[in-house]
């Protein structure tokens, strides 16, 4: 899974943690992700397989505590996904984190993250005057609170990202998502959770409000987590479709 395995990477670096992930999908928005992870103090390494794109991730802790809050600005991609999870991970610290990319998120509109930030004690200001993309700094007071209103325009990769984060903060956090589309959570919820489930990461719903406690949290004993190996959705529905254009038939299991 494209999301399942950086957001393992991300709270492997968090937790400061061993993990090997063998057949994980190394694609250019993991690898962004790990790579600016590593810049932040997290000691990540990989091997390519036989099978072009799949390789083993691999995390072994070098002893520092990762920080987001450096000299120098991260190179974090063009993915959405990693952006948001980049931001919610520096806002649980104190600091000022500066953060670049790609085309893709020069170009994004990150205004819901920007409006949203003050909730989470912290504030985004970008570089680039009229600009809602990066290079963006994130300057954070470190005082999440334990309940959180979430907004209606924040996307599914931002309501992932906010649930992986509450578990790297290692906090009981209650999530009020009731001004969110159902869709978009459920979707984002069904991402999110066996993600969080495999790292003991305990849950309730209760209405609109989900309440995360993470307290007990740690990696799985596993290398291979079924929460990372299952089939990527997006992936599916390209190989599903071919058949439409090219005849013939396809199916996936799994």
């Amino acid at each position: 899974s494209i999301t399942g395995t950086r957001l393992l990477a991300v709270l492997a670096a968090w937790y400061g943690g061993e993990m090997e992930l063998p057949g994980a999908v190394l694609n250019d928005p993991l690898m962004d992700c790990v790579k600016a992870l590593n810049s932040a103090g997290a000691n990540f390494s990989w091997a390519v397989a036989d099978r072009a794109g799949e390789g083993v991730l691999r995390h072994v802790p070098g002893g520092a505590d990762v920080s987001l809050t450096t000299d120098r600005a991260l190179y974090i991609g063009e993915d959405l996904l990693t952006m948001y999870l980049m931001a919610f991970l520096a806002a649980e610290r104190v600091g000022k984190a500066r953060f670049t990319g790609g085309a893709g998120l020069k170009m994004a509109d990150l205004s819901p993250l920007r409006r949203f930030l003050p909730e989470l004690g912290a504030r985004m200001a970008h570089s680039v005057p009229k600009s809602n993309g990066l290079p963006a700094n994130i300057e954070s007071s470190g005082a999440v609170p334990d309940s959180i209103l979430v907004p209606a325009d924040l996307p599914k990769e931002g309501l992932t990202a906010l649930m992986a984060a509450a578990t790297a903060w290692k906090r009981r956090i209650t999530f009020d998502f009731g001004q969110v589309p159902a869709e978009v959570f459920s979707e984002a919820l069904a991402e999110t959770l066996p993600v969080l489930r495999a790292c003991g990461v305990g849950d309730s719903m209760q209405g609109s409000a989900l309440v995360l406690d993470a307290r007990a949290a740690a990696l799985p004993e596993v290398k291979n987590l079924a929460c990372a190996a299952s089939m990527d959705s997006v992936c599916c529905a390209y190989l599903l479709a071919l058949p439409a254009f090219a005849g013939g038939r396809v199916a996936r299991s799994g």
